[in-house]
């Protein structure tokens, strides 16, 4: 659990230098969650995780895309997103 409401399910690295994130919300099904109010809500936590910590690091330096792709606690898509070096750097 990185929050009481988010788990994290896996992390995967692609061979394309994807390094997605596999998300969880364990508390919201898709019809209740406003995917632009979401996304408008953590957009700047994750960019700002990126810069921060110090264990991303080496993904910053190698040039990573960082996925992150988040579902509802019934498996349901709710949105992804995807930060390249031009974002991070």
């Amino acid at each position: 659990m990185i929050d009481p409401e988010t788990r994290v399910d896996s992390v995967l690295l692609s061979d394309e230098g994807h390094l997605t994130y596999y998300y969880t919300l364990i508390g919201r099904v898709t019809g209740t969650i406003n995917e632009d109010a979401f996304n408008g809500y953590i957009y700047p936590l994750i960019i700002n995780n990126i810069h921060a910590n110090p264990d991303l690091k080496m993904h910053r330096d190698s040039g990573l895309i960082m996925d992150f792709y988040y579902r509802d606690r019934n498996g349901e898509y709710v949105t992804e997103i995807s930060i390249g070096p031009d974002r991070y750097r």
